[in-house]
């Protein structure tokens, strides 16, 4: 059976993170709609949009087959979320130096590509 969650919605904001990311909120006229989306909830889902028309059967199975394999993820997530999220608690539960978690991130990240760039060719 598939899990492929379809419904008619409107792009209502879009915004730029401070992580390089978006944040796109959607908005579905019908409750029920919304009934469909409360399962996914802080699960990462791959999502197609298709402006004022329906789906076809070749955007379905285009969406179906970009599954990006997160289902086998511990958690339901990457492995850049759950080591982000690890270090997350490392820093709350030790004396770091750093009292924001994104410098302290960011520093841990550089030391560590610094590290493995030393040892290339």
């Amino acid at each position: 059976m598939s899990k492929l969650v379809t419904f008619n919605c409107q792009v209502e904001t879009i915004q730029s993170r401070k992580d390089n990311t978006l944040k796109v909120v959607l908005g579905t006229q019908e409750l029920a709609e919304g009934g469909k989306l409360f399962p996914l909830q802080n699960k990462l889902c791959t999502i197609g949009i298709v402006p004022n028309e329906a789906l076809t059967q070749a955007d379905i199975e285009t969406i179906q087959s970009s599954r990006i394999g997160i289902d086998d993820v511990p958690n339901g997530k990457t492995p850049s979320q759950w080591l982000r999220g690890a270090l997350f608690i490392y820093w709350q539960q030790n004396e770091t130096g750093y009292d924001d978690f994104n410098l302290y991130y960011m520093n841990w990240m550089e030391k560590r590509i610094e590290n493995v760039k030393s040892k290339l060719q």
